[in-house]
């Protein structure tokens, strides 16, 4: 940590006007990491001529820094927009992927493979696929649906489960609490989706 805060003092002397940052909280501890990332925005805050450009594989670090964010992916740029609309509207089941937002799911004739499902308001039409937040997942015990892993999203938290589908889809969903190891968990789509162009 004390490597990381220096090059940044450092970085910082000369007040420039454009500051280029790669994975620049990459092995610091979360309470760090957060303060880091708080001097860092105040700064930008005090200093409106700073623009601030990220690079970094965290989604938590690109939503706390960047107003703006461009979504890299197999050597592409796939999306680019405001974070806040590309959380709540992302076009790429990659966005969805590298944000955490939940899981992309294919879609045709009204149904994806948790059933039929409606498609968002304002939603464009879902050519190549949907999100599925994993909120609106609801899973019960005995049915067509293998656990694959299970990990708590924070402390007394909730368990964030993968399920694999039929298909060979995954869907991420949110548990009390971690299912056995191989249970069949039967799964039901609450709500409509945000469709993905």
């Amino acid at each position: 940590g004390e490597q990381q805060r220096l090059a940044l003092a450092r970085a910082l002397a000369g007040e420039p006007r454009l500051l280029l940052l790669d994975e620049p909280f990459a092995h610091l501890d979360p309470s760090l990491r957060e303060w880091l990332q708080a001097q860092l925005l105040e700064l930008c805050e005090a200093r409106p001529e700073l623009t601030l450009i990220a690079v970094t594989h965290q989604a938590s670090v690109a939503l706390a820094l960047g107003q703006e964010l461009l979504i890299l992916g197999e050597g592409w740029a796939l999306e680019h927009g405001l974070a806040s609309e590309l959380v709540t509207k992302p076009r790429h089941a990659r966005t969805i992927e590298l944000l955490g937002l939940g899981s992309a799911l294919g879609y045709a004739e009204g149904a994806c493979a948790l059933g039929p499902v409606g498609l968002s308001a304002g939603s464009p039409e879902a050519s190549k696929g949907i999100m599925v937040r994993p909120r609106q997942v609801r899973a019960y015990e005995e049915g067509v649906v293998s656990w694959v892993r299970a990990r708590r999203l924070q402390p007394n938290a909730r368990w964030h489960v993968v399920l694999e589908l039929g298909g060979g889809e995954r869907v991420q969903v949110e548990l009390p609490e971690a299912p056995p190891l191989g249970a069949e968990l039967r799964v039901a789509l609450e709500g409509p989706c945000w469709g993905l162009a």
